[in-house]
């Protein structure tokens, strides 16, 4: 197309964290503060089934705060879902 490339720069240092099922059958979602996230919409979970992912994002240029990455890993983000 002749337009210039852009730069390649990290303008803020980012970690994917893919979210795998834990349990069978219908799940609701929990979202952590700090988190982006992107659910594939399937309708039910299934162990070790990737079911969306979790972008963490640095506020300045600098690495991410290590403590910040683990509370988000740490996080459940499928819940199963109770029927009542």
């Amino acid at each position: 197309l002749g337009m210039p490339l852009g730069g390649t720069e990290i303008e803020r240092p980012t970690i994917m964290h893919n979210i795998l099922g834990e349990h069978e059958g219908p799940y609701e979602v929990s979202e952590p503060d700090g988190a982006h996230t992107k659910m594939y919409r399937k309708a039910e979970s299934r162990p070790g089934r990737k079911m969306g992912h979790a972008n963490i994002v640095s506020s300045g240029r600098s690495a991410l705060d290590l403590e910040e990455l683990e509370r988000v890993r740490a996080h459940r983000f499928l819940l199963p879902l109770t029927r009542d």
